[in-house]
């Protein structure tokens, strides 16, 4: 078992926090994606573009689109 100590940063999946990330690659937080919509639209443009490295920087090591608040 990793303890949450253990982690270089906090897992935005798991910490329901308005501060926890939630796009590792570009760096936007849960407060960041409620108050301003257009931070999932350049998060998506970005991905369509191939300019993120969510394989590398997320955690999960899949794309944080369907973490994003609806």
């Amino acid at each position: 078992m990793i303890k949450t100590s253990s982690l270089r940063t906090e897992v935005g999946i798991k910490d329901q926090a308005n501060e926890a990330t939630i796009c590792y690659c570009f760096g936007v937080n849960r407060q960041q994606s409620l108050t301003d919509p257009s931070t999932k639209t350049f998060v998506i443009e970005k991905t369509k573009n191939q300019a993120c490295l969510c394989a590398v920087t997320n955690p999960s090591g899949l794309c944080c689109l369907k973490d994003f608040p609806h």
